[in-house]
């Protein structure tokens, strides 16, 4: 598997225009939201030893599941799998066509993750130029066998092909 020495995850927000009353506003903004966040490498807390990233071209209605335990491959073609997930973002393309959105689920039998895909009927739709983006930077969670593994990216409608992308990052042990 290949390694890295470390992975840096910049996010943030930052207002231009500052008088005083958002001053405030912003100080709250960034507590939330940390401008960068450094994983080394390995399997600890804070730290992550195995991405996976992909663009996927889903055609009118279609479905892509990514089996996160099953027949991943990394940048170097190399056999991967997920015991912790530790963070995922799905971004769908700026281009896709308005009437398509990509719905982020889990697997029709089983949730993934806690929290928004919990359940099998929960969902994350979105938008051209949108993403979903969710963190367990420290402990992570674990992906069950079978069909609690997989992560779907759908075509919201039978129209278009649109584009999703994915990214991963996680530990092997």
């Amino acid at each position: 598997m290949g390694q890295f020495s470390s992975i840096r995850i910049h996010a943030g927000a930052s207002l231009i225009y500052r008088p005083t009353t958002l001053i405030t506003l912003e100080n709250k903004i960034q507590e939330m939201v940390p401008r960068d966040v450094t994983l080394g490498s390995g399997t600890g807390s804070l730290k992550c030893d195995v991405m996976y990233y992909n663009s996927f071209t889903l055609g009118a209605s279609a479905t892509q599941q990514v089996d996160l335990l099953g027949s991943l491959t990394d940048a170097f073609n190399l056999a991967i799998s997920f015991v912790k997930v530790k963070f995922l973002r799905v971004e769908a393309d700026s281009a896709n066509n308005a009437a398509n959105d990509v719905l982020v689920k889990p697997h029709s039998a089983n949730g993934w993750l806690t929290g928004p895909l919990r359940t099998a009927t929960h969902q994350v739709q979105l938008a051209a130029g949108e993403n979903f983006q969710w963190e367990g930077l420290t402990s992570g969670r674990a992906p069950v066998a079978g069909t609690g593994d997989i992560l779907a990216l759908v075509n919201s409608a039978g129209t278009n092909s649109i584009v999703a992308r994915l990214l991963l990052l996680g530990t092997s042990a």
